[in-house]
């Protein structure tokens, strides 16, 4: 990297709009760098920076010739090279993007970011091998940085283990995982990535290894008991207590719609699609439930079709907020199975989006669902997808959610009285860590 200007007053300053620029204040930053510059319009690291701050505000031609400045006065300005790639991917020319990276790797072979741009590039542009030949030198440049800083070196091995998860390389996350823990045994967080990719990898013996480890380690941490709970089978509870679902969501309650805009939800709208391609024109003095409501996002769209709309949920803070977007005519706070149990032959239409995920064992929900339910009523509801949970068919996660394998679901359905079962495959209900979220979205009938 080129030389900050050699005045400490000017060096000072410097340092305050990297700062700034660091917190995501690009437009502060780039008042500071532009000041900076009159003073010394021959720095190649205040363009480059310059530069930086105007890609982010999509000021790509001020960006790309104050990048190219820097570089005529420094040709071997690796970092500017970079920052040359990033604003070529974020205007849509990868073929430039992928030069600039290749000549940041060529200036700077042991600068992992550098590998990393080219292999998420590489993955991107469809190039699978090369993408995974430019991962594993990145993967080498990282172990290979054994001079630097253990914290340094514990937030290249972790970035590097998350991107092979978002990758669905979990093998390699895994291990990434581990080297991270050598170095820092009492990291938490990354023992219970760890604990997850291997369950990912389909690991569960040593994941289960793992999460007794860290239980004998540390015998009183709630979350390590948690988490070798959701790993060893003998272990695993039919269901989320209660107080752990209400606990969750009345804390999040208020960022919750957010949060799920933010991982792209969509379990609202894949049901949604299935209840009007089966229900059709509904029929008139239609009542329904949405069990496990929330914060009502399923209301837009059920409120035109029904007469009368109920809505049941756990949390309160989750309830406070559907109550405000006025579509509802009940809200109950109750646990979604006892109160189906409670209301007899009462709908024509029940739907579940992303509750049932935090259940493991179908089977009560299913008959209290089936007696609540009219004679020709729909149900529909999502779960979370697996192919091969185990002989419970039911996955506890460790975020403690579960995953469902279809033909568990298909039976629980089945033996509770509901027919036309129709189960199909969403590749995406939401994101998590940056992967996809597959799922089952699933509607049946009440026999006549």
């Amino acid at each position: 990297m080129s030389a900050a200007p050699e005045h400490d007053g000017t060096a000072q300053r410097l340092a305050q709009a990297m700062r700034v620029h660091q917190s995501g204040d690009a437009a502060a930053a780039l008042a500071l760098y532009q000041a900076l510059l009159a003073e010394a319009p021959d720095n190649p690291t205040l363009h480059n920076f310059l530069g930086m701050a105007q890609i982010q505000q999509q000021r790509f031609a001020d960006g790309e010739a104050h990048v190219r400045r820097a570089l005529e006065l420094d040709p071997a300005y690796a970092e500017a090279w970079n920052s040359l790639g990033n604003l070529y991917r974020l205007a849509g020319r990868p073929e430039e993007a992928l030069d600039a990276y290749q000549q940041m790797t060529r200036l700077a072979p042991a600068a992992v970011a550098g590998w990393v741009n080219l292999a998420d590039l590489h993955r991107q542009m469809g190039h699978r091998e090369r993408a995974q030949a430019a991962l594993a030198t990145a993967v080498e440049r990282a172990e290979a940085a054994s001079d630097a800083p253990a914290d340094f070196r514990c937030g290249l091995l972790k970035g590097l283990a998350a991107l092979h998860g978002a990758w669905g390389l979990w093998d390699g996350a895994a291990r990434l995982y581990g080297l991270s823990l050598a170095i820092d045994p009492e990291d938490t967080d990354a023992r219970l990535e760890m604990i997850k990719a291997l369950m990912e990898a389909r690991r569960r013996d040593d994941a289960l290894r793992e999460a007794r480890a860290w239980v004998a380690l540390a015998p009183h941490d709630e979350a390590a008991q948690t988490v070798l709970d959701s790993v060893d089978a003998a272990r695993t509870p039919p269901r989320i207590h209660d107080g752990e679902v209400v606990e969750l969501f009345d804390t999040v309650a208020k960022v919750f719609d957010k949060q799920l805009a933010a991982l792209g939800y969509r379990a609202p709208a894949l049901i949604q699609a299935v209840v009007q391609e089966r229900l059709g024109r509904p029929p008139a003095g239609l009542v329904a439930c949405d069990a496990g409501c929330g914060t009502g996002l399923c209301g837009p769209w059920l409120r035109p079709l029904v007469q009368a709309l109920d809505g049941v949920d756990l949390s309160q803070g989750m309830l406070d907020l559907a109550q405000e977007r006025g579509l509802y005519d009940r809200l109950e706070r109750a646990e979604i199975t006892a109160w189906l149990l409670a209301q007899p032959a009462r709908y024509g239409l029940v739907v579940a989006a992303d509750v049932l995920c935090y259940f493991g064992a179908l089977e009560a929900f299913m008959q209290a669902a089936r007696g609540a339910m009219q004679p020709g009523g729909l149900m529909a509801f999502t779960v979370e997808y697996d192919t091969d949970p185990g002989e419970a068919g039911y996955l506890l996660q460790i975020n403690g959610r579960y995953r469902h394998a279809e033909p568990y679901v298909r039976r629980c359905l089945e033996d509770a009285g509901f027919t036309g079962i129709v189960v199909a495959l969403a590749d995406e209900l939401r994101r998590e860590g940056g992967a996809s979220v597959q799922g089952l979205v699933v509607s049946a009938v009440v026999a006549r």
